[in-house]
Formats: structure tokens, sequence, C-alpha cells
């Protein structure tokens, strides 16, 4: 079960994650929030329509446990998600019956809670009084400003792991294009680079045909990679 926390604003988190990521991401917010009620003991007796807890504590269902503006962090999150999912693929998802039921039946006084005595209106956003969330990525990946995490440590963190470990398979693609965040930290990233050439070698043996200028071979090379993003020395 893990979070992508790609900004502090929830659903600036939830634009940033790609198109092939929104669906399963939809799903584990629901499942989390739906563990949450029962970590809580929330429901009166066993209730069919949540996803079933297996008791197991999962880092984000800490987190979530913590209290009451990680709890909206993730609502915020996962409403804005399944509106992604449905812009980009056109179809609602089939998990969004089960978020509407969990938080009408059991969240929205913990809801209720957040928004009228703790959440400031004019302050930074939900993120402010949340705790930090824990990095559920690989630890080369893992940014530290100072001796304990911040939020914005953890959002560095996430985004660099999605823009670097992610985001060059074949299926990693967003409808209306990528983020900016993600475009620079490829374009200041060696690792980033070095993949890059590693494909236009691959790309300029197997597919490019015998004749062809640099120039049209180059702007094959990027029609056939779709939706990797060249550092800018590369765009045409």
């Amino acid at each position: 079960m893990n979070i992508f926390f790609l900004d502090t604003i929830p659903t600036e988190a939830a634009w940033g994650t790609c198109d092939h990521h929104i669906g399963n991401s939809a799903l584990q917010a629901t499942q989390l929030l739906c563990y949450l009620v029962q970590a809580k003991n929330l429901a009166n007796g066993p209730d069919p329509l949540l996803y079933n807890w297996n008791g197991k504590m999962y880092p984000h269902l800490e987190w979530l446990l913590e209290n009451n503006s990680n709890v909206a962090w993730l609502n915020k999150y996962a409403r804005y998600i399944f509106s992604c999912y449905e812009e980009r693929l056109d179809k609602e998802h089939k998990s969004l019956g089960i978020l509407e039921h969990v938080v009408d039946q059991y969240l929205q006084p913990l809801l209720d809670d957040f928004y009228h005595n703790i959440y400031d209106e004019d302050g930074p956003g939900i993120y402010a009084t949340c705790t930090v969330p824990k990095m559920v990525i690989p630890d080369i990946f893992k940014i530290k400003s100072q001796e304990e995490s911040t939020f914005e440590d953890v959002v560095k963190s996430y985004r660099t792991w999605y823009a670097l470990e992610k985001a060059d398979a074949e299926w990693f693609k967003y409808k209306y294009g990528r983020p900016q965040w993600l475009r620079d930290i490829q374009d200041n990233s060696p690792l980033w680079q070095s993949k890059i050439n590693k494909k236009k070698e691959t790309l300029t043996v197997t597919h490019i045909p015998i004749g062809m200028n640099w120039a049209d071979a180059e702007k094959r090379i990027i029609a056939d990679l779709n939706n990797i993003h060249f550092p800018k020395q590369w765009e045409l």
C-alpha cells in the first residue's frame, strides 16, 4: 500500500500521477480509508461494502491513525484522483461508490472535526497540520533537509523516485502532458540522461532505415519513445 506523495497539496499530488497509476492509486486510497474504519472500530459490526482489512499495519495506515488532518488529506486526494481517472480514461472507477460510502457512513465526523476545529482557511493548506508520511520508496531516493524529514522532503523524495525510476516505462504517459517538476528533475539528472542515451542507441540500431538522414532519424527516435521527455538539447 503506497500513496504517491507527489505534492503537499492533495489535488496536485493526484494530478501528478501518470495515467497508468491513477486507477490503482484510487483503489489504494479507498482501501486505506476502509482499513482506517476497521482499525478504529468505527463500524458497528461487519460491513460487506468495505474492503476487508487483514490486520496488517501498513505505513500509510499508521499515518492515517495519527490525526484527522491526515484523514482529510487522503480524502481530498482520493476524491480528486477519482475525478482524474474519469477525465483521463473516460469511465468511472468501480471503487468510487465505496469511497462515498465509507466517508458518508463513518468518516464524516472526523472530517467535520478537522474542518471546524483544525483547518485554517488562510493557512498554507491541509498538509500544514498533517504529520509527516513515511516514505515507502528505496532509501537511495529519500531526501532529508534536516535531522527529521519534513512533508516537503517526502514530496521531493517521491518526485525524484517517480521521475527517475518509473518514467522510462512504455506505459508511463499523461493525457495532458508531463508535470513541469518531473521534466525539471529529468533535465538535471545524469541518471535520466544516461537512460535516454541508451534508448537512443538501441532505437538507432533497430528502428532507423538505412540511408535515413540524421535529422529525420532523430525525429523517428523521439516519435518511437512517445511520451519520454528528452533534455532540452534534444528537442526539435
